[in-house]
C-alpha cells in the first residue's frame, strides 16, 4: 500500500511539473521494465495509462532550418485549437521559437532576429515563405484575410520583418496594416512554450531568460513587430501564470 501511494504520489508530481509527455516516456520505461520481469500487473496498466498520455503527441521533434537561402523544414501540420501538433509539427522541446495557426507556421531566429516560415494549408501546403513569389504572397494574404485573422497576422507581420515595402510593392490595401494582439485572445500553455522554444521541464527562470532574448530582436523599438512582441509577451505571461511556484501560491 504503501508503495502504491509513494507512486502516486511522484506520477502527480511529474504530470504537473512537467507535463503529460515526460510521464508517458517514463511510463513506458515502467511497463518494460515491469514486463521484462514478468510483472504484467504493472505493465498492462502502465503501457495503457502511456498510450492514453502520448497518443495525440508529437513523439520527435524535428530540426528546424531557419536561416535564409537554406532548405526549411515544411513539416509544421495542423496544429489543434488545444495545442497539440500532428505527427511532424514542432512541439515544446525543439528549441527553436515558432508561431504556429492552422495556415502558417513562422520561427523565430533569436540570435540573428530572422524570421523564416512555412504554409500549411491549400495549395502552397509546405512551401517555404522565403520561395514565394510575389503573385503567391499577394494570393496567399487575401486568402488568410477571408478566413483565418491569426495566419493573416502572422503572414504580416513575416512581410513587415523581411520584406520592406511589400504593401506598395504588392499594391495591397490599407486594410492589411498589421494589429497587435487582440486582447480576447489566449494561448495554451503547450502553445506558449513552442512560442518561446523552451521544454516542459522549464522554470521561471528559462521563461524570463528566454523572453528577454526574443524581445532583443523582435520588440518595436528595434525595428521589430508589434504583433510578434504581443505574442511573446503573452507566452511569457501564460507561461509565468502556470508556473509550479505560481499554482503553490493559490
Amino acid at each position: 500500500m504503501h508503495y502504491v501511494l509513494i507512486a502516486s504520489v511522484i506520477t502527480l508530481y511529474i504530470y504537473f511539473r512537467f507535463g503529460k509527455k515526460p510521464l508517458g516516456y517514463i511510463l513506458i520505461v515502467i511497463a518494460l521494465l515491469a514486463m521484462m520481469r514478468g510483472l504484467l500487473a504493472f505493465a498492462i496498466p502502465a503501457g495503457l495509462i502511456a498510450y492514453l498520455l502520448l497518443r495525440n503527441e508529437n513523439l520527435t521533434f524535428p530540426s528546424i532550418n531557419g536561416r535564409k537561402g537554406k532548405s526549411q523544414n515544411g513539416g509544421a501540420n495542423h496544429q489543434n485549437h488545444d495545442g497539440s501538433t500532428s505527427a511532424n509539427g514542432p512541439g515544446p522541446g525543439n528549441g527553436q521559437p515558432a508561431i504556429i495557426a492552422p495556415a502558417i507556421a513562422i520561427f523565430l531566429d533569436a540570435d540573428t532576429g530572422e524570421i523564416s516560415g512555412v504554409i500549411r494549408e491549400g495549395e502552397l501546403r509546405d512551401k517555404p515563405l522565403s520561395q514565394l513569389t510575389e503573385e503567391q504572397f499577394i494570393k496567399t494574404i487575401e486568402e488568410f484575410h477571408q478566413r483565418d485573422k491569426e495566419s493573416t497576422q502572422i503572414l504580416t507581420a513575416y512581410l513587415d520583418a523581411e520584406v520592406k515595402g511589400w504593401r506598395e510593392k504588392f499594391e495591397l490595401p490599407e486594410k492589411y496594416e498589421e494589429s497587435p494582439l487582440g486582447q480576447s485572445s489566449s494561448l495554451m500553455p503547450r502553445e506558449a512554450l513552442i512560442n518561446l522554444g523552451l521544454t516542459y521541464a522549464a522554470d521561471e527562470s528559462d521563461i524570463k531568460k528566454a523572453h528577454r532574448r526574443l524581445m532583443k530582436k523582435f520588440h518595436p523599438d528595434q525595428g521589430g513587430s508589434p504583433y510578434l512582441a504581443a505574442r511573446i509577451n503573452m507566452a511569457k505571461d501564460v507561461l509565468l501564470k502556470n508556473s509550479p511556484n505560481n499554482r503553490k501560491r493559490r
